[in-house]
């Protein structure tokens, strides 16, 4: 393989031309960059020979060097849409007592 893939949470996910002197980075920022929802500190990169491991360098942790053929994931921050159903439910609420609201007033008024 001669091409990379960049998939997950970014802009345009591509499959590119495999280039030695580009970053991980470099992928990403030519997918577009990453989207509002992007977890950027758990990227990880899928090798051609199908072991993962994660980009963001941690202690005593050798540094991954892309090769051809490999795949970088962007994962999705689940802790942010975590509060999208809190948001949906309190939202519900709100409305419920606003149209209890104005029923009592209409009955109060009649």
């Amino acid at each position: 393989p001669t091409t990379i893939s960049i998939y997950g949470e970014v802009l345009n996910p591509i499959t590119t031309n495999f280039k030695y002197n580009l970053s991980y980075e470099d992928y990403i920022d030519l997918a577009g960059g990453f989207t509002k929802n992007a977890d950027k500190a758990a990227l990880y990169v899928i090798k051609a020979n199908g072991e993962s491991y994660p980009l963001k360098s941690r202690a005593f942790q050798k540094e991954i060097y892309l090769d051809p053929g490999d795949t970088i994931i962007v994962p999705r921050d689940l802790d942010r849409l975590a509060t999208l159903p809190l948001v949906s439910i309190a939202t519900k609420i709100v409305s419920d007592i606003a149209f209890a609201a104005a029923s009592l007033n209409i009955l109060n008024n009649n």
